[in-house]
């Protein structure tokens, strides 16, 4: 009889910030917000790339024109000028256009001329809009100039309601925390104003200025923290060892106006994107937490077998766990729009190979029989991957559901919608209350099944998989019954585990390792394979 295995991969592979397959991207991270995000990137050139591409992509998906500008907040400085680079790349590749966006700046000095080098206006002109195809009448950037420069900064607040507020404001902050000149001790309901610069960032400021601190402003303009609170959404750029004690303040420790970044701890949807340089001062469970686990590292790779010719999938069928009930199949957070984007289009599966649930069908309970009709007809599933939630939930079958439930319509808990809520911009209204998912039992037909488990936040659904008994708390657990499972976790999905559980797991490596090593390639020829290797069965 064969045994559930337990696999740690012999080579942790790099983690960023998640056949029948599971599409679910995991348990995004937050913190005291449900909606907050850390994004950690290898270095400053990825993670410029990773923020600009979600700039491209909101834009995108926002569909702007005539009558629907996209509203973008934007700032100044060395950190956004690799994102800047990508989304003028973008633009002339012909992916992105910028004839429907406004852009509204956050700050300027005052007193110095439009033209002068180190002004905001010739940054920006200079870095990024004379490079794209925006309007200049939809570029809004304060006037330190002005005859009358509170009347300014009050229009300013008016030209961003008159737009309809602000979609996504991008930022940086500064090794003391700050965003825009909200410098330590600015208020975190602050609007837009003129502010008195404090001398350290007069003296930091210098080095613009040919270290000459009388040719230095004293005074800007700058939106408040509670401008910045009223945008949609929010992303903050946080790069380079220097700001790793700003990004701990901003993550671990309470909101203070010591540190002003901290107030998006309460904005309801931030995504801060770090290198990891940032993290030196984050604790390493904290780092660990927010990189979190999802199927994608797996996609990549079978993405990469594909392109180099070692793999193809022209003769497989897929059947995905789940789908949500009401949402458009085009809609960003639908699964059909995630495997898609993910992982169909990057490889040569042909679309009536691939099944998932279809959550508008007129009769859903007849879309989940004819789902499990259609497994059927294929001849059963070979191997079914999944993943599981922090409550040990497989697909949606979230705690209490039947450990021999097959396809169906499932009304979702209300911990799954507020976890969910995240995905749609905090806004309980729009997050789906229904979904369609196999079963339990569905999954427990298939010949073989590999669950992924990784990070400390699923260790309490690991052990509880592992040494408790089967229980329909913990529908993970029901898959000890199963005569071929394969769980692979990382070492930090362990921790709630005995050590002589690890210890006996651990000893049988040598023969798990037997299951990938060594790795065909279609490259192969069939004798290659028959002569080098032989099937690994225990």
């Amino acid at each position: 009889m064969k045994q559930t295995r337990i696999v740690w991969p012999k080579h942790k592979a790099h983690k960023r910030a998640q056949i029948g397959v599971g599409a679910s991207r995991g348990n995004r991270p937050w913190k005291r917000n449900e909606t907050m995000k850390l994004i950690i990137l290898e270095n400053y050139a990825q993670a410029s790339e990773w923020a600009a591409k979600y700039i491209r992509n909101r834009i995108i998906q926002f569909n702007p024109g005539l009558d629907k500008y996209f509203t973008l907040g934007l700032p100044t400085g060395s950190t956004p000028l690799g994102c800047y680079k990508k989304l003028i790349e973008y633009y002339k590749n012909g992916d992105l256009s910028f004839k429907y966006v406004k852009t509204f700046n956050m700050d300027e000095y005052v007193g110095l001329p439009r033209d002068h080098q180190e002004s905001y206006h010739s940054f920006m002109w200079n870095n990024f809009f004379k490079h794209i195809d925006i309007s200049p009448e939809n570029t809004h950037i304060l006037d330190g100039n002005a005859a009358d420069l509170q009347a300014e900064c009050d229009a300013f607040e008016g030209k961003i309601k008159a737009a309809g507020g602000i979609e996504l404001f991008v930022g940086g902050i500064g090794p003391d925390g700050h965003i825009a000149f909200n410098e330590p001790g600015s208020s975190l309901v602050s609007r837009t104003r003129v502010k008195t610069l404090a001398m350290d960032t007069i003296l930091a400021n210098a080095r613009f200025f040919d270290g000459d601190l009388s040719k230095v402003p004293t005074m800007a303009l700058t939106v408040g923290v509670g401008t910045v609170m009223d945008a949609r959404e929010v992303m903050i750029l946080i790069t380079g060892a220097h700001k790793a004690f700003a990004l701990y303040k901003a993550i671990e420790e309470g909101v203070n106006h010591m540190w002003t970044v901290s107030a998006f701890q309460q904005h309801p949807s931030t995504v801060f994107v770090c290198d990891e340089d940032a993290t030196l001062e984050l604790k390493v469970k904290t780092v660990k937490y927010f990189k979190g686990s999802t199927p994608l590292g797996c996609y990549k790779k079978l993405i990469e077998y594909y392109k180099n010719g070692d793999l193809s999938f022209k003769y497989v069928k897929t059947f995905n766990m789940d789908e949500y009930v009401g949402l458009p199949r085009d809609h960003q957070e639908s699964y059909h729009s995630f495997m898609w984007n993910n992982f169909f289009k990057h490889i040569d599966i042909s679309p009536e190979n691939t099944h998932i649930l279809d959550g508008n069908a007129a009769d859903l309970q007849a879309e989940c029989d004819a789902f499990e009709g259609k497994i059927k007809a294929a001849g059963g599933i070979e191997l079914f991957v999944g993943g599981i939630g922090p409550d040990g939930h497989i697909a949606f079958n979230e705690p209490g559901s039947s450990l021999v439930s097959r396809t169906r319509v499932k009304t979702l808990a209300m911990d799954t919608i507020l976890a969910n809520a995240r995905f749609f911009d905090g806004d309980l209204s729009k997050v789906p209350t229904m979904a369609l998912t196999v079963g339990v039992g569905t999954v427990m037909d298939a010949r073989e099944v590999m669950i992924l488990i990784t990070g400390a936040h699923k260790a309490f659904a690991l052990y509880k998989a592992i040494e408790e008994g089967v229980n329909h708390m913990w529908t993970v657990s029901a898959f000890q019954q199963h005569p071929s499972t394969v769980f692979v976790c990382d070492e930090d999905a362990t921790l709630e585990l005995k050590v002589k559980t690890v210890k006996y797991f651990k000893g049988l490596m040598l023969v798990h390792n037997k299951l990938v090593e060594p790795l065909y390639s279609m490259k192969e020829t069939e004798a290659e394979r028959r002569q080098a290797k032989k099937p690994y069965s225990d």
